[in-house]
C-alpha cells in the first residue's frame, strides 16, 4: 500500500514534504501435506505408506532449525499408532533422505527438545519420531519432494482401533521467528509444535488434524465348556461337550423305559473372542432334541432367551476377552433312560458372520447302568450240570457301567459317578434267594470296588469313582439249600 503526508501547514508553518511508500508482503508460510496408502481397511501385519510433502505458500523463503548438525527445514513424523493401542513399526530397508534423524524420546517431549541421532535405533520398535530434512531452506512458492515412510501394522492388536498419524514441519521465517505447521488441514503455519496425537480429528486454529487409517476387522470365536472354550471333542473343536445328568424321573426305571418326570439342568459355556476386534456374537441352538426347551442367559441368570425353535440372542465381547453364558435345558418326561441327548450351542461373529464355533451340552437321563445275570453250576452229580438242585451254586453278576461318553480332550466335561453303592439283599422286594440259599465264598469286584458281606443275606459293593465309559462286575455266589 502507499501512504502520503498532507501538505497543509502545522501550527502556521508549512513543512517540506515528500511521498513514502511501504509494501507489506506475506512472510514464509509452511503447509505440510500427508497422504497414505492403502486407504484401508488394512490387514494386520501389512504395510501402510505415508507420504509427506512440504510447501512454502508464502512470499519469503523458509530457513532451517537445528536438531543435529547444520540447520534444516524439517518434517517430523511420529511413528503412527493406535489411540489407545500400539505403535506401528518402521519397515526395515527403507531409503530416507540424507540427514534423516531418529529419536526415542517420548512423545511428550517437544520435537525440538528431543534427543536426535542419525543412526536408527535397534530395534526399530524403539523409534518414536523420524525427522526428514527437506533442505537448508525452502524457497517461496516451492514444494519439497515427496518422502515415503512405510510402517508395518502390528499383528495381534485390536483392529477396531484405527492407526493415527499427524506430522509437524519446522522452520524459521524472514525475521528469524520459529514457524510450524501440522498436517491434516489446508491452513498454513497452523500447528501446536508437538504432534503427539492429542490434536484431535477436527480442524481448528492452532493445530492440525489426525489422519486415520482403518484396520480390517476379522471376527473369530470359540465356544466350549466352562473355562475351556478351545476344548476339542472326538473330531475337532466343534464337537467338544459338557455332559450332565438329570436326577429326576429316573428312579426305578429300567433300561429302555422312559422317564416319569421332566428334568432341568443349567450349563455354563465360555465364549472366547479370538478375532482381531471387539465383536458381538449371535448365540443360537441349531440342534435341539425333540420336545426340549433350550434357553440362554447372557447376564448371569437374571433373564433367559429361548433359543430352541429358531431363537437367538447376542452378546458383545471385547477384543481378546471371554464371557460366560448360561444354558438352561429342560427335558420333557417320557425320554428313554440312560440316554444322552445333544443340544448344540453355536456362537457366530457379527463382524465376520461365516466365523462360528459350536459346542455340545449333553443331557443324560441317568448314566450308571446295572445289568444283573446269574448262572447255575451243579457239581453234585445229581441232575444236569446247570440244574438248580440242593448244593448247586448260583453265581450272581451285576455289571455296572458308566454309559456317558469319555472321548474328547481333557477339557471336555465328563460324567464321573462317585461313591456308588450297589446293594444286593436277598430278602428285599421280590428277592427270595436269601431264604433258599446260603453264602458261598467271598464276593468280588473286577474293578476297583470293595465288595463285602453285610450279613447272611446281604452284600454291598462300594465304588469310590466310576469314570465315563468304565465298567466292572460285582460277583457273589449262593449255594442252594
Amino acid at each position: 500500500m502507499t501512504t502520503r503526508r498532507s501538505a497543509a501547514s502545522v501550527n502556521g508553518q508549512r513543512a517540506a514534504h515528500g511521498d513514502i511508500s511501504v509494501s507489506v508482503v506475506n512472510d514464509a508460510l509452511l503447509q505440510l501435506t500427508l497422504t497414505s496408502a492403502p486407504a484401508g481397511p488394512v490387514d494386520l501385519g501389512t504395510d501402510i505408506t505415508y507420504t509427506w510433502q512440504l510447501a512454502n505458500t508464502g512470499l519469503r523463503a523458509v530457513s532451517g532449525v537445528t536438531l543435529s548438525g547444520a540447520p534444516q527445514v524439517y518434517i517430523i513424523a511420529p511413528i503412527p499408532q493406535q489411540n489407545p493401542g500400539q505403535r506401528g513399526v518402521l519397515k526395515t530397508g527403507q531409503v530416507f533422505p540424507a540427514g534423516t534423524l531418529y529419536t526415542t524420546s517420548a512423545l511428550g517431549t517437544a520435537p525440538l527438545s528431543a534427543s536426535w541421532s542419525s543412526t536408527a535405533p535397534s530395534p526399530l520398535t524403539l523409534a518414536t519420531r523420524v525427522a526428514f530434512p527437506v533442505g537448508g531452506s525452502l524457497a517461496a512458492g516451492a514444494t519439497s519432494s515427496a518422502i515415503d515412510m512405510i510402517v508395518t501394522v502390528p499383528n495381534g492388536i485390536d483392529a477396531s482401533v484405527q492407526m493415527d498419524e499427524i506430522g509437524d514441519a519446522f522452520g524459521t521465517n524472514f525475521v528469524g521467528g520459529s514457524i510450524t505447521d501440522q498436517s491434516g488441514d489446508v491452513a498454513s503455519n497452523n500447528g501446536d509444535g508437538n504432534a503427539d496425537f492429542n490434536e484431535g480429528y477436527v480442524a481448528g486454529a492452532g493445530h492440525g488434524v489426525i489422519q486415520q487409517t482403518p484396520l480390517k476387522k476379522l471376527g473369530s470365536v470359540l465356544v466350549g465348556p466352562s473355562g475351556a472354550p478351545a476344548a476339542v471333542g472326538p473330531t475337532d473343536n466343534n464337537d467338544d461337550y459338557t455332559n450332565k445328568a438329570v436326577n429326576t424321573g429316573i428312579a426305578g426305571r429300567e433300561p429302555g423305559q422312559g422317564t416319569d418326570a421332566a428334568g432341568t439342568i443349567v450349563y455354563t459355556n465360555t465364549i472366547q473372542n479370538t478375532g482381531n476386534t471387539s465383536d458381538t456374537f449371535t448365540i443360537d441352538a441349531p440342534t435341539v432334541p425333540a420336545g426340549f426347551l433350550v434357553e440362554v442367559s447372557t447376564n448371569g441368570g437374571t433373564s433367559y432367551t429361548t433359543v430352541s425353535g429358531g431363537g437367538s440372542t447376542t452378546l458383545a465381547i471385547a477384543f481378546a476377552s471371554s464371557a460366560n453364558i448360561l444354558v438352561r435345558i429342560t427335558e420333557p418326561l417320557g425320554k428313554t433312560v440312560l440316554t444322552g441327548y445333544d443340544t448344540i450351542i453355536r456362537a457366530a461373529s457379527v463382524a465376520t458372520p461365516a466365523a462360528n464355533n459350536k459346542t455340545i451340552d449333553r443331557l443324560y437321563t441317568g448314566f450308571v447302568r446295572l445289568d444283573k445275570a446269574f448262572s447255575v453250576a451243579n457239581g453234585t452229580g445229581v441232575g444236569a450240570a446247570t440244574d438248580p438242585v440242593p448244593n448247586a451254586v448260583i453265581t450272581y453278576t451285576i455289571t455296572y457301567t458308566n454309559v456317558s461318553t469319555s472321548n474328547g480332550d481333557a477339557n471336555c466335561v465328563k460324567l464321573t459317578a462317585s461313591n456308588v453303592v450297589i446293594t444286593e439283599d436277598g430278602l428285599a422286594g421280590t428277592n427270595n434267594w436269601g431264604t433258599y440259599t446260603t453264602n458261598s465264598g467271598a464276593p468280588s469286584d473286577s474293578g476297583s470296588g470293595s465288595a463285602v458281606i453285610v450279613n447272611a443275606t446281604k452284600y454291598t459293593d462300594t465304588i469310590a469313582s466310576l469314570a465315563a465309559g468304565a465298567s466292572a462286575v460285582f460277583t457273589f455266589k449262593r449255594s442252594i439249600n
